[in-house]
């Protein structure tokens, strides 16, 4: 490439927050020292296969290392908010440990995992991550990018092990976690560095050159050796285009939205999140919508670093409500849901973007789904307003004059076609027979619902006299399965006390965890996404400059 035909490109990563650390300082020994063993909540029930991880481990440290003490605690990490791993790091520090195990890092428990073991590694306390070939890539994403060096060991499945290789891989296991506690910190981050699988191929990218001839196409072809982008052409972000972008947004382009993300250990910043609006096909005009959207993203209960990785093959649903709709082009009747309308397309692809290219959600490696969706490639829409029968959801949370933008992280929308009569309790009855299914994680962690109702069923509704509490509290009292076909132990610390009293256990915690929004066509449909069931549904209103 000749200097006269290249062209230097913002890369659509972001800058870490701070510098990387090495692990902390190991003792020479184990002797005589007291660790801590965490049971991270994944163990038991939930990975059989892999055996009672925490019991073997402390019966073979013990028989391996004399005078080591072994303190035991279970927490089931994945419920904890950033303020609450704050709080056990703190306890853990001031419980004069000389090391700490964590068991074990599979699936969105391992986020909270790592950020705890980083933050104990840079406070000076020795941590060792076990880890399952699932969560083991995450962990050691997220460590590149704070604390390169961080000890995973995988542990591996029992299946098709006869005793003797069982008891090969304990003895095993324990003398790499001795090694990890007592290995010298410049030992172990080298080792790292000389691991491509746990680093990632973008970190300390600013900028990208390409031929200026083509630029889009060009940069389109570099993107995919980086790991960044999702696998559809991109529009070159040039100075012009991010600078157009940054002119709609009613922020400063250094203000951080979100900070800092994991995997990534980088803030997602207006001018981040304006460049990847940019490779995505945004208008400037849209901008304000995404920037929005991420705003409600950076709420504590939308619990965002969970979000980012879990297993679950459910999208970042953007429900744009109010008369910037129709200002943009952001579709909300026939087949909103579906391809055609670039405003949906892009505005919903920018904030993925952002997610894959900033928070370095990667998917196949530190985004867990596993299968993904394609609500993952956008998942925007707006609320039809004519001919609404009730409030929409901006007037609900604001005003008329107000637009708003709710996001929540939920699966792609299911299919409801009433087939027991047009009654709007039977059409209801339908819908709560969907969303109360066996398959999804409402029975762990009830929550947030959309339901999209179609403009003529939901017009029928309120002419028959329903208004939308009604509505929410049908569905809240028939959305429910039998406690007779739930197991004995669920996922409980998200549900309400009485949820353990009750035969009929519901899929929300309240009425008002049912979101109505009318969109769509002429048609017998309605649709219901059930949540992924952490995350809560979030509304703010959409500013502009």
């Amino acid at each position: 490439m000749s200097e006269s035909s290249r062209i230097v490109l913002p890369a659509p990563t972001g800058v870490p927050s701070r510098e990387h650390a090495l692990p902390a300082e190991r003792p020479a020994s184990l002797e005589g020292a007291r660790l801590l063993l965490i049971d991270n909540g994944q163990v038991q029930p939930s990975l059989p296969r892999y055996g009672p991880l925490v019991d073997w481990l402390a019966e073979d440290l013990q028989a391996t290392v004399a005078g080591l003490t072994i303190e035991r605690r279970g927490e089931d990490l994945i419920q904890f908010q950033e303020d609450e791993l704050a709080a056990l790091r703190a306890e853990i520090l001031d419980g004069g440990y000389d090391g700490l195990v964590i068991a074990v890092c599979h699936a969105g428990v391992t986020a909270s995992s790592t950020v705890l073991s980083l933050a104990l590694e840079r406070a000076g306390l020795p941590c060792v991550l076990l880890a399952t070939g699932l969560g083991g890539p995450l962990a050691a994403t997220m460590a590149a990018h704070d604390v390169p060096g961080l000890p995973i060991i995988e542990v591996p499945w029992l299946r098709g092990m006869d005793g003797e290789a069982v008891a090969a891989s304990r003895a095993e296991r324990a003398a790499a976690v001795v090694a990890a506690l007592t290995t010298p910190p410049e030992r172990l981050a080298a080792a790292a560095a000389d691991n491509p699988a746990v680093g990632d191929p973008a970190a300390g990218l600013t900028e990208i050159a390409v031929d200026d001839a083509d630029a889009s196409a060009a940069l389109y072809e570099r993107l995919e050796p980086l790991q960044l982008g999702d696998g559809f052409p991109v529009v070159a972000p040039s100075g012009e285009r991010v600078e157009a972008m940054l002119a709609a947004s009613p922020l400063p382009p250094e203000e951080v939205l979100i900070g800092p993300p994991m995997p990534s250990g980088s803030s997602i910043t207006v001018h981040n999140l304006a460049i990847n609006a940019v490779l995505a096909g945004c208008r400037p005009a849209y901008f304000p919508v995404v920037l929005a959207a991420v705003r409600a993203m950076a709420a504590p209960e939308y619990r965002f670093f969970h979000t980012a990785i879990t297993t679950h093959p459910g999208g970042v649903a953007i429900v744009v409500s109010g008369p910037i709709a129709e200002e943009l082009g952001i579709a909300s009747g026939q087949g909103c849901l579906g391809p055609g309308f670039r405003a949906n397309a892009t505005i919903g692809r920018a904030v993925n973007l952002t997610l894959i290219n900033v928070a370095r959600s990667i998917p196949g490696r530190s985004s867990l789904a596993t299968h993904a969706s394609a609500a993952q490639y956008s998942y925007c829409f707006a609320e039809r307003l004519e001919g609404h029968p009730w409030q929409p959801l901006h007037e609900e949370h604001a005003d008329a004059a107000t637009s708003t933008v709710t996001v929540l992280k939920c699966e792609p929308p299911h299919n409801v076609l009433s087939m027991i009569g047009t009654e709007p309790e039977q059409m209801l009855t339908a819908t709560a027979s969907v969303a109360a299914t066996l398959g999804t994680n409402t029975f762990r962690y009830p929550g947030d619902h959309l339901v999209i109702m179609n403009p003529v069923d939901a017009a029928n509704l309120a002419d028959e006299g329903w208004t939308k509490d009604d509505v929410r509290q049908f569905l809240f009292e028939h959305a429910r399965v039998n406690r007779s076909a739930l197991p004995e132990k669920r996922y409980t610390l998200s549900s309400p006390t009485w949820f353990e009293h009750t035969d009929r256990v519901p899929v929300a915690r309240i009425p008002e965890e049912f979101h109505l929004v009318v969109a769509g066509g002429i048609g017998a449909q309605f649709m219901i996404a059930p949540p992924w069931g952490l995350s809560r549904a979030v509304t703010r209103a959409i500013e502009t400059s």
